[in-house]
């Protein structure tokens, strides 16, 4: 996840009138910062911020899976049907933990530092963080709704998921990190149009859904996809749409709308520019 990044609120209004979701995007922006801080009994000075409650998630990813395993199968030994799927399951998300708290360590975001009660503590990691320990809870438990559409040890099952997770991977952090690198280092503030940028307004959103796509694919079940979306339209979506409003005001927003995709990178430009460099002496890029 990212936190929103409007640089101030004047920001959020400039360009107000070709953005009808903007009334959207403040609504939920005020509902998801209440609930996350626990703002819902007035101000918040602590003693948590929000970065805490995700690190911590994030960290548990391993032992909770773990937990699954042991609970379901009895042992640590994978060697039930679903084994293959829940050794890479928990290989993958669990290294995407590990990454995500570095990440938050040297490149943090801001909008994750802000303060939290113990209420909003105990209500982000119950919802919506604990919903993304279902797929190893689906895979070993076998008791998750709308149906199995595989047992967890097919061939194509863990290389469709290796697939999607590694471009997940890739896009999300390389997304935040270069951001993060250009932003310090930029002045004055400018669009970031160039790398995963240049055909993705936000890799690394799209890095995360892909990220998390592939968990619901080791998950075997249906179940995980739209709990997985109904997190992204409450908390995603929001963001990006608000991001839209504040990037508007600068004159290259148009030129780079047109040749990027909102989430999903623009394959036209994208295969423009790699077709167009892969076997060049040097690369040519904008």
């Amino acid at each position: 996840m990212e936190a929103p990044l409007m640089d101030d609120e004047h920001s959020a209004t400039e360009g107000a009138s070709a953005f009808k979701h903007l009334r959207f995007v403040a609504f939920m922006w005020r509902l998801n910062d209440i609930y996350m801080t626990g703002g819902i009994f007035g101000a918040v000075s602590g003693p948590f911020t929000v970065r805490q409650c995700i690190n911590l998630h994030k960290l548990l990813v391993g032992p909770v899976y773990l937990t699954f395993i042991y609970t379901y199968g009895g042992d640590f030994s994978l060697s039930q049907k679903w084994g293959p799927a829940a050794g890479v399951l928990l290989a993958t998300h669990s290294a995407y933990g590990f990454f995500w708290v570095y990440k938050d360590i040297w490149y943090p975001d801001s909008g994750w530092q802000v303060a939290q009660n113990l209420f909003g503590f105990l209500c982000s990691f119950l919802y919506p963080l604990a919903l993304y320990y279902l797929p190893m809870f689906c895979l070993v438990s076998r008791q998750c709704p709308l149906g199995y559409f595989a047992e967890g040890d097919e061939p194509w099952l863990l290389a469709v998921a290796l697939w999607i997770y590694i471009i997940g991977f890739f896009y999300h952090f390389v997304g935040d990190i270069s951001k993060d690198v250009q932003l310090r280092h930029q002045a004055p503030r400018e669009l970031i149009t160039s790398g995963v940028m240049a055909h993705t307004r936000n890799p690394n959103y799209f890095g995360e859904v892909f990220n998390y796509l592939s968990y619901a694919v080791l998950s075997t079940n249906m179940v995980c996809i739209p709990v997985f979306m109904l997190v992204w339209v409450q908390i995603f979506l929001p963001n990006m749409l608000g991001k839209e409003v504040s990037m508007a005001r600068y004159e290259t927003w148009e030129a780079w709308r047109r040749r990027s995709g909102f989430l999903f990178p623009y394959m036209p430009s994208f295969l423009r520019d790699y077709c167009g460099n892969a076997l060049t002496r040097l690369p040519k890029v904008d």
